[in-house]
């Protein structure tokens, strides 16, 4: 497509830049060519990424689709909410860490298996073997049970510069609004203490919850991410 510049192409994956978000819709997804070998097409765009909430839930495809969302580190003063009394950060082993984000990731996949694509499950295998050994986390539990999750690794950002990514954010559904928001706080403060400058993560095209959680936690949207097959 002429509109589209190519800014990096590598033998698995090109990234482009383009002017507006506002022309991605199912029939441009659906209809982007492939060349062999090239498995993820990247999409940068001149103008910043708006109405992702109303435009990607729309998109059927047999691709992979979300968005890739940066966050730059402000080391700014703010009052930090403590846990309740029943809440505590704790820190789990190696081995009671993958089961836990097994677990979690396994109730996502139950629940957006379709969308999700049959190859979700060994992503998550593969990030277990092999970074969640070096990655950092945070664990809630609230009494005896987890609460939340949230694990960082190091891998690349879309020019294949090294970069910080959340892999996983999961917190109990059965939590009350006010506990939901003590711990979105706490995850925040979380982030602005242990990373250094930029933080990156990926969010699935029909996930608008997780869309417009990253968004109020001040996390800009970067590129549209593209895999040719779930």
């Amino acid at each position: 497509m002429k509109f589209m510049k190519i800014l990096k192409k590598t033998e698995k994956k090109i990234v482009y830049m383009m002017d507006n978000f506002s022309v991605i819709s199912e029939y441009f997804i659906n209809n982007l060519n492939w060349p062999d070998g090239i498995n993820v097409q990247m999409f940068l765009f001149r103008n910043p990424i708006n109405g992702e909430s109303e435009i990607l839930p729309k998109i059927k495809s047999q691709r992979l689709v979300g968005l890739v969302y940066s966050y730059n580190i402000k080391k700014v003063t703010y009052n930090k909410i403590r846990l309740p009394d029943a809440m505590s950060s704790v820190k789990l082993s190696q081995e009671k860490l993958a089961v836990l984000y097994r677990k979690t990731q396994k109730k996502f996949y139950t629940l957006w298996k379709t969308e999700l694509g049959e190859n979700y499950m060994k992503e998550t295998e593969m990030v277990i073997k092999n970074y969640l050994s070096n990655s950092s986390s945070l664990v809630i539990y609230k009494n005896s049970n987890p609460a939340a999750l949230i694990t960082k690794i190091q891998w690349k950002g879309c020019f294949d510069e090294p970069a910080d990514w959340i892999t996983w954010i999961w917190i109990d559904s059965q939590l009350s609004d006010e506990e939901r928001f003590i711990i979105h706080n706490y995850i925040f403060s979380w982030i602005n203490e242990n990373f250094t400058i930029k933080i990156q993560c990926f969010v699935n095209s029909f996930n608008t919850r997780s869309q417009k959680f990253f968004r109020k936690m001040g996390f800009i949207p970067e590129w549209l991410h593209i895999v040719k097959t779930k």
